[in-house]
């Protein structure tokens, strides 16, 4: 084999090494030509691994996503130090601009952690009605980065996941049913006994109510014209407002029929007429 040198920038390159680089080169792209395929092939599998063992599709993506990105990182490295190249130093600077990425980007990847967070233990699903950041709503949708709430007046709301995460959440759909409380007030006159059967019986008689655990009456206070009765039923999650209207409609209703007076603010004024 004839042997010859080429110039470049003053530097003299034989033959031999342009060969030994050509044929670096050569390995370092089949190299990266077969490991972007085995890399998708073996994210591909993760994700569905993830999907028959029932992951959540949005935890199983986002899972995949981070494997391939590691996959193709590490390929990467090595396609880079078969051609030659340090990959010390490539990997130093693949470091540095993965620091500065993520100093820059600060809020973006806590959100992006607490939406893993949240789609991992699952505090709400779709549909739920929560109380979340402080905002009371149905959850609409979640995404990695955010969660959308439908508010009771039709509003929607968008909480970054990290603000979510990171305060009281309360779920009022996760056990199916819910306590429906509300007081009434009657006369000092009223036999307290018989008015509160009155109330168990209307409240339980409604078929939105439930007969486990059974509706409950007491005498809460006493207000300065009128004694508190504090009436307890339990509904389904789902029922809750409707359950709740008709408990005070049939309660009220019911105080008619047995002529228990709802107590209204009493008012006592006297006058006083100075004497001549």
């Amino acid at each position: 084999m004839e042997h010859f040198h080429i110039d470049l920038a003053g530097y003299r390159i034989g033959s031999d090494l342009l060969v030994k680089l050509g044929l670096q080169a050569a390995l370092a792209v089949a190299v990266l030509f077969v490991g972007t395929r085995l890399a998708s092939r073996v994210a591909n599998g993760l994700r569905r691994g993830m999907d028959s063992a029932g992951v959540d599709p949005m935890l199983s993506g986002f899972l995949r996503n981070a494997v391939h990105a590691g996959l193709l990182a590490l390929l990467l490295a090595s396609c880079a130090s078969l051609a030659g190249l340090p990959s010390a130093s490539l990997l130093g600077a693949m470091g540095a601009a993965g620091l500065a990425l993520g100093l820059a980007l600060s809020s973006s990847l806590s959100n992006l952690a607490w939406g893993v967070l949240l789609i991992f233990f699952r505090p709400f699903r779709v549909g739920d009605y929560v109380l979340a950041a402080g905002i009371e709503g149905t959850v609409q949708h979640i995404t990695l980065m955010h969660t959308w709430l439908v508010m009771a007046d039709g509003r929607e709301a968008v909480l970054p996941n990290a603000k979510v995460g990171s305060d009281a959440i309360v779920n009022f759909s996760r056990r199916g049913q819910r306590r429906v409380e509300f007081s009434v007030g009657v006369d000092y006159q009223t036999e307290l006994a018989h008015a509160l059967g009155v109330a168990r019986e209307a409240v339980a008689a409604l078929p939105g109510v439930l007969a486990e655990p059974p509706p409950e009456a007491h005498a809460d206070a006493l207000g300065p014209s009128q004694v508190d009765l504090l009436i307890r039923a339990w509904a389904g999650a789902d029922d809750y407002r409707n359950a709740h209207s008709q408990a005070i409609q049939a309660v009220k209703e019911a105080f008619e029929r047995e002529g228990i007076a709802i107590a209204c603010p009493r008012r006592e004024i006297r006058l006083l007429r100075e004497q001549s």
